[in-house]
């Protein structure tokens, strides 16, 4: 059947021509204009017109094509951004601006619609209404974002930031928080190795989603040196380094004279200090993988003593490559290492120990850098390296976020946004509009540069299947009968159009959607900004993207937003005559969800109450860990956390704690969204295995004590940062830590 004629364009994509509709128009813009000065001087928005060049949010303009909001009467986590309580009229106020001042290359793409038969049409893909440059842009550069320079930018999606108040940043900025470990093992991988391929000094790039985090460095190299293992080491070199290395020399050197004696002719004083002199080997740590599993790791040689007896290898090793003959020298260098870690494994009672050297040794480790001054954390740091700091999110060691233009006070990431666009085809993590389609996140760029040359966009395939005669063509491209479809659910024709039709919907989708700790964390969050507006809208849809699970719906319920106002739409192929993209949630990286996150919070508390502020519950006769176990899971931590592990745990910390058990075969628990939430808010510690159970440490009370298993070299370092965004005090534990450094570090922690 023949190609379906376009006898005229979607009302929102017609240009206003004649004379008549332009003094219309001139009048409605004055109107609204006057209208908006009014409000503005009432409410104290300020509505910032779109501008052409990128400069940071924390200055006095916004980024090109985005509106700000400013103002400053709010409280930090009360109501944290200007305009978002109605934030639907100001997106709407954005587009008709959009439309009605067309850029030279948007009439063009206007002039398009009325030739459809064009087989050269142009898709222009958008990304990200703030663009967040530090991630990776490899192969995506063909992808722009939603408010680049005027002769690229979107002609149909508007693009809007609610910036927090100034008050609210002072605030954010004096929070409380806990410097220790931010990176676990995963993080810091070898190149070529685990879920982060990345060389010692190449920075972190969008390998399909954004994973790695931005709390630490930008590198592998400064990534472990934020280790819990890293940094006892880097400390180590520091305070080392100051002389020279003279005191670990010092050390080296009476043990080659008085323990390998016997062989003193394979070791040549001048080259070993020359060695120990050569900066290029205090680096050594970076390799040093056994430094960085986790406090509390089942080894015989205490972090000091393993820093020295490493440090001494590399340095023994380049003595070797000093030398003009080394017959046999590098096997006898393995010799003195083995015979230095029997020296530390004998008791020190025993009359042939090397009591001096010993002493020698413990006398390099370097003073703990933390607020607490008492002797069991001076026993602590010596034994398990274990470390703290209370800071502010001003001290942040976000190096990533401090060299990136777009953040706020060069600490916090860029504002909540929100896009939107009218008659839109809402299809995987695609919105798609006229001539243009919009992908909200990393992965989507993927899949898009990878599908759309050789395979129908899904939607267009959907709709051929589903026969609609108005549409079947077989000698017409892909692209054009997109832009039919389109047409004619723009039109009302539901006869025509393919796809269920809803008058407004929020799309949240992006991948993982399915998994509770990307729910949890990255997607749901991301509609908590704009909560006070979307309770005032009318009767609205919101878009998760993926199979709908039980778990999803319990999360609107526990936020207010229930059937019959609001319509859950799974994986489902819509046409919206209004959409709105919020800000996408950033895929392994809290901390770029960081607004999302104190916001979603503080709806909750709000709502079902509950205390989130340890300070306030100092007067409870006990205090409650929370034990996560795994024991109906496919990653079961029963045997890691049993009976046992309970004993002695609660007779270890005294009868101040009272140990308790979150278990996954509790149904009841499991089946009470609000419970669980609840069980959070109550704990002054949380144990658990990496996973999606901690992702509720949203809820946990500020001040409170996060010890986290860590199973794997694929364990990642978003506990870490949640913690870090919510005031608790992190330790990554090894995968093996007994029960007693579970003690220790409660205790430890208790007293910052």
């Amino acid at each position: 059947m023949p190609a379906r004629k376009m006898q005229k364009m979607p009302r929102s994509l017609r240009p206003t021509t004649s004379a008549g509709s332009r003094r219309c128009l001139l009048v409605g813009i004055l109107f609204l204009m006057l209208n908006f000065a009014y409000n503005a001087s009432k409410t104290g928005f300020f509505f910032s017109p779109y501008s052409k060049t990128f400069t940071e949010y924390a200055g006095e303009h916004a980024p090109s094509g985005v509106v700000s909001i400013s103002g400053e009467e709010s409280v930090w986590l009360d109501v944290a951004f200007k305009g978002s309580s109605n934030f639907l009229s100001l997106l709407r106020r954005a587009h008709k601006q959009k439309i009605a001042n067309p850029s030279p290359h948007c009439l063009q793409q206007y002039n398009n619609a009325t030739n459809l038969q064009n087989q050269n049409l142009e898709i222009r893909r958008y990304n990200r209404a703030i663009e967040i440059d530090f991630v990776g842009r490899d192969a995506v550069s063909s992808v722009l974002p939603t408010w680049s320079a005027e002769e690229t930018s979107s002609c149909q999606f508007a693009a809007m930031a609610f910036r927090p108040t100034n008050d609210s940043l002072d605030e954010a900025m004096r929070q409380k928080m806990y410097v220790s470990a931010f990176y676990t093992p995963g993080q810091c991988m070898h190149e070529g190795v685990g879920a982060i391929n990345w060389g010692l000094d190449l920075p972190l790039t969008c390998k399909g989603i954004n994973f790695g985090g931005v709390l630490g460095g930008k590198t592998r190299r400064e990534c472990v040196d934020e280790s819990s293992g890293g940094y006892p080491v880097k400390m180590w070199l520091l305070q080392n380094s100051k002389n020279g290395m003279a005191a670990p020399l010092k050390c080296l050197k009476q043990f080659l004279k008085e323990d390998m004696s016997d062989h003193h002719y394979y070791f040549d004083v001048k080259s070993v200090e020359l060695s120990a002199s050569n900066s290029t080997i205090f680096t050594f740590h970076r390799e040093f993988g056994s430094l960085i599993a986790g406090f509390g790791r089942d080894s015989d040689l205490d972090w000091n003593t393993a820093t020295f007896q490493e440090w001494s290898k590399a340095v023994l090793l380049d003595s070797v490559k000093r030398r003009s003959t080394n017959n046999g020298t590098e096997h006898m260098v393995m010799k003195a290492i083995a015979r230095l870690i029997g020296i530390f494994k004998v008791d020190r009672n025993f009359t042939t120990v090397n009591k001096t050297f010993i002493d020698c040794v413990e006398e390099l480790i370097p003073p703990i850098n933390t607020n607490i001054a008492s002797d069991e954390a001076q026993r602590y740091w010596k034994e398990r390296g274990v470390h703290l700091t209370a800071s502010t999110m001003a001290e942040a060691p976000s190096s990533l976020l401090r060299s990136f233009p777009g953040s706020l006070r060069s600490v916090l990431p860029p504002p909540p946004t929100a896009v939107y666009s009218l008659n839109s085809v809402l299809a995987r993590e695609v919105v798609n509009v006229p001539f243009e389609s919009y992908v909200p996140g990393c992965s989507p760029f993927w899949w898009v540069l990878s599908t759309e040359k050789n395979i129908l966009p899904p939607f267009v395939e959907e709709a051929v299947k589903k026969n609609i005669s108005a549409l079947s063509s077989p000698t017409e491209t892909p692209r054009v009968v997109r832009e039919q479809i389109l047409h004619s659910c723009s039109e009302g024709d539901q006869s025509l159009c393919p796809f269920p039709t809803y008058d407004i919907v929020i799309d949240v989708s992006q991948v993982y959607c399915g998994g509770f700790f990307h729910w949890e964390i990255e997607i749901w969050p991301r509609i908590a900004p704009f909560l006070d507006g979307l309770n005032a809208m009318p009767d609205f849809a919101i878009r998760i993207g993926c199979e709908i699970k039980d778990f999803h719906p319990k999360f609107f319920d526990l936020i207010g937003l229930s059937s019959p106002k609001v319509t859950i739409i799974g994986l489902d192929t819509v046409f919206a005559k209004e959409v709105i993209v919020p800000t996408e949630g950033f895929a392994h990286t809290p901390f770029l969800n960081y607004w999302n996150l104190v916001s979603v919070r503080r709806h909750i508390e709000r709502r079902i109450g509950g205390t989130t502020n340890q300070s306030t519950q100092q007067s409870l006769p006990m205090k409650t860990v929370l034990v996560i176990v795994r024991d109906a899971s496919r990653r079961g931590d029963g045997n890691i956390y049993g009976n046992i592990f309970f004993q002695q745990l609660t007779t270890g910390l005294g009868p101040g704690y009272n140990v308790t058990a979150y278990r996954s075969s509790d149904a009841v628990m499991m089946g009470c969204l609000e419970c669980q939430v609840r069980a959070f808010m109550a704990a002054d510690v949380v144990i658990g295995s990496h996973g999606a159970g901690l992702s509720h440490l949203l809820f946990a009370k500020r001040g409170g004590t996060v010890l986290e298993r860590i199973e794997g070299h694929q364990d990642s370092s978003i506990y870490s940062e949640l913690s870090f965004l919510m005031g608790l005090k992190y330790f990554p534990m090894a995968n093996n830590a007994g029960w007693d450094a579970y003690r220790d570090i409660i205790l430890f922690a208790a007293d910052l």
